[in-house]
C-alpha cells in the first residue's frame, strides 16, 4: 500500500507528452557521458577495463520491434551509430547465439566495461592517490551547523565539513537530511547471474527484448542480468527470478549450459517516479549536494554527474542545463 503514491505518480509520467520529454531529458545526459568519464579513466589507467564493440537487442515478433521503431528512428536523427540486423548478421558477428528472433537493433557507438568492480577500484585508488580520504560510516543524518557547513553523523562518530554530498544510490533517502529523506525514492530491484568463465562466448551485451534479460562478456565469466521487482530494500531474493534469468541466458546462448553459476544476487536500482535522476543543492540545506536516481543508468552517468557535482559545489557556472533535475521539482 505504501507504493500506492509512488506508482500514480509514475503513471502520470507514462503519459506519451510526458514520456517524450523524460525520455529527452535522459537523453541529454546520455549524450555527454562520455565525455564525464573518459578524463576519469585515463587519469586512473583504467581504459583497458572498456571494450567498444556496441550493444545488441534482439526482437522475437515483428510486432514488438515495430513497437520501438520510433525509438530507433530517433536515435538515428541524434547520429548515434544504429543499424538493423538479421539473423544472418548476427550469425556472421556472434555465432553461439541461437535464439530464434525476427530482428535486431545494433548499438555501435556502445561501451561494455569488462569488470565494474575492478573499475571502481581504479577510479577509488586514483582517488586516494591524488589527496583523497575513504572513511567508512554508517551515516544517519546530517545537520546543519550554524556557523556554515555541515556535521555528518553515524552512530558512533561524526565529521565536519564545508559541503556534502549525498551519493548513496537507492539508500540515499534513508539518510535525515534537509528532508531528503521525504523524496519519492524507489528501488527497481534486478537480479544477476554469473557463469563463470564463460566470456569468451560472446564479445559484447546481448539482450532478447521480450525477455528484459542482457547477457554481458566480464573479465571472468558471463553476466546475465534484468527484470525489475519494486520489493524496497529487503535483501531477500526471489529464486524464481533467478531461475528464469537463467533459463532466458541458456536460451540465448545455449552452450552456457556447459557452464556453472558462479554466484547470484540482486541489486538496487534507485528510481524516481519520473525516472529522471536527483541533481543540486538542498533547497533547505544548501551546503549538501544531491545526486543519486539514475535508476538504470548508475555507471554510464557518474562520469558526467561528477563533474556537474564538482561545478556546484565550486559553484562554477554549470557546462549543462541541470534545471530537469532539480530536487526542487518534489518541493525539496
Amino acid at each position: 500500500m505504501t507504493m500506492i503514491p509512488w506508482f500514480m505518480q509514475f503513471l502520470i509520467n507514462c503519459r506519451a507528452e510526458s514520456a517524450i520529454k523524460i525520455a529527452s531529458d535522459i537523453e541529454y545526459l546520455c549524450r555527454y557521458a562520455k565525455d564525464g568519464i573518459t578524463p576519469l579513466l585515463e587519469d586512473a589507467k583504467a581504459f583497458d577495463l572498456i571494450k567498444k564493440l556496441g550493444v545488441v537487442e534482439l526482437y522475437k515478433t515483428s510486432k514488438n520491434f515495430a513497437a520501438s521503431a520510433k525509438k530507433i528512428e530517433t536515435l538515428t536523427k541524434k547520429q548515434y551509430s544504429t543499424s538493423i540486423i538479421t539473423p544472418d548478421d548476427l550469425r556472421h558477428i556472434e555465432g553461439n547465439v541461437k535464439l530464434p528472433f525476427y530482428k535486431g537493433v545494433f548499438y555501435q557507438d556502445a561501451w561494455n566495461i569488462i569488470d565494474p568492480a575492478l573499475m571502481v577500484k581504479r577510479l577509488a585508488d586514483n582517488f586516494i592517490k591524488s589527496g583523497g580520504k575513504f572513511t567508512k560510516l554508517d551515516i544517519i543524518k546530517i545537520n546543519k551547523e550554524p556557523t556554515g557547513g555541515v556535521k555528518i553523523i553515524s552512530e558512533n562518530n561524526h565529521i565536519f565539513a564545508k559541503q556534502a554530498v549525498i551519493a548513496a544510490g537507492a539508500f540515499s533517502t534513508r539518510i535525515k537530511c534537509g528532508g531528503v529523506d521525504r523524496l519519492p525514492l524507489e528501488a527497481e530491484r534486478g537480479y544477476h547471474v554469473m557463469f563463470n568463465k564463460a566470456n569468451d562466448l560472446i564479445k559484447r551485451p546481448i539482450s532478447c527484448i521480450e525477455h528484459g534479460v542482457f547477457i554481458s562478456p566480464i573479465m571472468n565469466g558471463i553476466r546475465a542480468a534484468g527484470t525489475v521487482e519494486f520489493g524496497g530494500l529487503s535483501d531477500k531474493k526471489s529464486q524464481k527470478r533467478i531461475e528464469f534469468i537463467e533459463k532466458s541466458a541458456k536460451e540465448i546462448l545455449p552452450n552456457l549450459a556447459d557452464y556453472k553459476i558462479d554466484s547470484s544476487w540482486l541489486g538496487y536500482r534507485p528510481t524516481m517516479p519520473d525516472s529522471l535522476p536527483v541533481i543540486g543543492r538542498s533547497r533547505e540545506m544548501p551546503d549538501v549536494i544531491l545526486a543519486f536516481a539514475h535508476q538504470h543508468l548508475g555507471m554510464t552517468l557518474g562520469g558526467i554527474t561528477g563533474k556537474i557535482i564538482a561545478e556546484i559545489a565550486t559553484n562554477k557556472p554549470s557546462s549543462l542545463n541541470i534545471s530537469a533535475y532539480s530536487p526542487e521539482r518534489f518541493n525539496i
